[in-house]
């Protein structure tokens, strides 16, 4: 294996060292004594049933609503950080552009759900990441590897779903009705205010969360703002209906100042975005053995871009579904999952030196899957999917995995193959620009999808009571891959490169004691290979890690910490648009809180606490050092 660049090393190696050695002792002590012991955690978005996590086959990662909240991260891209298989590239400061690479396959090639339900824009496949923040989020599920067969289109690299809150969080106290209202203020003149509300009846429970944050950042025309309000509503019809509501709005807004190695380039340009997101399910439990969901939901997206003439731009799109979903359990073991997807998919886009469009593209899917253990420690699934579009007809997708389990030793060895699929997206379609100055940029309205197969293998291994090693090789092929190509002066839309990545990517984690979590991941992605010239794929690490740990102490306090550190990767310069190599970084970040009483708390966080240089993109700098403090009244 390659050696990360030596600096990185050791910073990675120094702090490995002061986080393990105080708790070695603990650790060893944990793990030589007692039954293997796990928690009962379960998982739906591998499955799109309730499954053990220790029986699912796919690479699967679980941030839970304790851990968002120790850690003070108040927006999804970072979050993600410390997940393995996961490199996350900002274009600059808060607000800034943000990709999500999934085992190194294209930021558009990774889904990502509320809910179950798809978020991103039909006219680019993106969410805008940048303003999805962590408010009203219980829980976010992570699946790595193709997931076309449940999930259709665009989960090449895999699955991001988030899992709302849905009310009733004191009832085991005996309350019916809590919230909490919180103020921090940070360094930029960063600002934010949120309030949580959660309620809980006889048969009703809801949530409501409103949150706003601003922040001038460092430079001219750097500044972002967000408001994003959010809520859901569940009415138990009886002990076997339920009807579920959710809904999210985000308006947020950021200047551009462009790259700004030398000073920004922009000082009028803003982009604004307004996302509403609605859906609504009904889940019915028929029989003891038969259950059914049937749920409606629509992203709506308005986007514009402002105060630049040579860049303004104009976009509304809508992700309208519509999904029938219905579990057989045909054995204690056995469950069958069959479903009908369909989607709406529409966009209208204008922007200066385009030919503006308005399309609209129609996908009906049927799946069926299938989960059984067998001998109580095999557990197989598999499935198949049929999609059809109307735009470039059908597309079979299929996916199966395995777990074999060792229980008296916590051993469970897991794979997991599939194949995927990413339909064009509108704007690939149907954007051209006429006259470039350079002669034309095309569309094809004859595009074919890109598809993938992918396949992991790899280990979980329990370390006595309290600590968990994961490890797993992966493989993804892709082929189709949609770029510009020439065809005389002019350029247009084909389906001519091919990518292969692969690599490792581990993670650890430790329970020291009850009060102590120690956690480390790693991902070696040492291929990324644009097979079609050779080149490396841009912004895209062949070494990322983060070391991190939780504690709680004294009863009232809870200190939490981590380091990310990312290799060097390939980048485009912002000037000369050359291919360049953009350095290593380390981020050290920590935050604290403190419960003065049981309804006050005062909290506060240091990102970046070294002051570390560096541009996740190359010519968009980060933030250096930034403190922020605040405190939380709870009712």
């Amino acid at each position: 294996m390659k050696n990360i660049v030596g600096g990185v090393c050791r910073r990675f190696v120094s702090l490995g060292v002061a986080v393990a050695a105080p708790v070695i002792p603990s650790f060893v002590a944990a793990a030589e004594s007692g039954p293997h012991i796990r928690l009962d955690e379960t998982v739906i978005t591998p499955t799109r049933t309730v499954t053990a996590l220790e029986n699912v086959g796919s690479a699967v990662t679980v941030i839970s609503r304790d851990e968002i909240e120790n850690s003070q991260i108040r927006d999804v891209p970072n979050l993600l950080r410390k997940v393995p298989g996961i490199s996350v590239v900002q274009s600059g400061r808060p607000g800034g552009q943000v990709s999500v690479f999934t085992r190194g396959m294209n930021s558009n090639q990774t889904l990502f759900l509320v809910d179950g339900a798809r978020i991103g824009s039909p006219l680019n496949g993106l969410v805008t990441l940048s303003n999805l923040t962590s408010d009203q989020i219980e829980r976010i599920e992570v699946v790595r590897g193709p997931q076309s067969t449940l999930y259709g289109s665009d989960a090449l690299g895999g699955v991001i779903n988030i899992v709302t809150r849905k009310g009733g969080e004191g009832e085991k106290d005996g309350k019916h009705f809590g919230g909490s209202l919180s103020l921090e203020g940070g360094t930029h003149d960063g600002f934010r205010q949120a309030i949580d509300l959660w309620g809980a009846g006889k048969r009703v429970t809801g949530t409501f969360s409103l949150s706003h944050i601003s922040t001038n950042n460092v430079f001219i025309n750097d500044r972002y703002e967000n408001t994003t309000v959010g809520g859901s509503l569940t009415f138990h019809a009886t002990d076997d209906v339920q009807i579920t509501g959710t809904v999210r709005y985000t308006n947020g807004r950021n200047g551009l100042p462009g790259a700004v190695s030398a000073g920004p380039e922009n000082l009028t340009e803003h982009l604004k975005d307004e996302t509403f997101f609605g859906r609504i399910a009904l889940d019915w439990k028929v029989t003891d053995i038969w259950s059914q969901t049937l749920s409606v939901s629509n992203t709506h997206e308005n986007l514009y871009d402002t105060g630049n003439a040579f860049s303004q731009s104009l976009s509304h799109s809508d992700a309208f579904q519509i999904g029938w979903q219905n579990n057989i359990q045909l054995g204690k073991s056995n469950t069958l999952t069959a479903g009908l997807d369909w989607y709406l998919n529409k966009g209208m886009y204008s922007t200066v030196g385009a030919t503006p469009f308005e399309k609209t593209i129609r996908n009906t899917a049927v799946y069926l899957q299938d989960q059984a253990t067998l001998f109580e420690r095999l557990t197989l699934t598999g499935g198949v999917r049929y999609d059809d579009n109307s735009r470039f007809g059908s597309e079979v997708t299929y996916q199966g995995t395995g777990v074999l389990r060792f229980d008296e030793t916590g051993t469970r060895l897991k794979a997991s193959i599939g194949t995927g699929f990413k339909a064009p997206t509108l704007n690939d379609l149907y954007l051209t620009f006429p006259d470039t100055g350079f002669g034309a940029f095309l569309a094809n309205p004859n595009l074919q999808p890109e598809r993938s197969v992918g396949w992991d293998i790899g280990i979980e291994q329990d370390l006595g009571k309290r600590a968990t090693l994961s490890m797993r090789y992966f493989q993804n092929s892709i082929r189709g891959l949609i770029t510009a190509s020439p065809v005389g002066f002019d350029l247009t839309q084909t389906n001519v490169a091919h990518a292969r990545t692969g690599g490792i990517e581990a993670s650890l984690n430790v329970h020291v004691t009850d009060d102590l979590t120690l956690w480390a991941s790693y991902t070696w992605l040492a291929e990324a290979k644009n097979l079609t010239d050779g080149s490396r794929l841009l912004r895209r690490p062949e070494h990322t890690g983060t070391v991190g740990a939780n504690w709680h102490f004294l009863d009232r306090c809870n200190l939490n910490t981590s380091l990310t550190i990312v290799g060097a990767r390939a980048d485009i310069d912002a000037a000369t648009f050359a291919t360049v190599k953009n350095r290593a970084y380390a981020k050290w970040d920590a935050a604290l809180s403190i419960e003065v009483c049981k309804n006050f708390e005062i909290f506060g966080r240091v990102e970046n606490i070294s002051d570390e240089r560096y541009a996740e993109a190359n010519g968009y700098p980060a933030l250096g050092r930034v403190f922020w403090g605040g405190a939380k009244v709870k009712f």
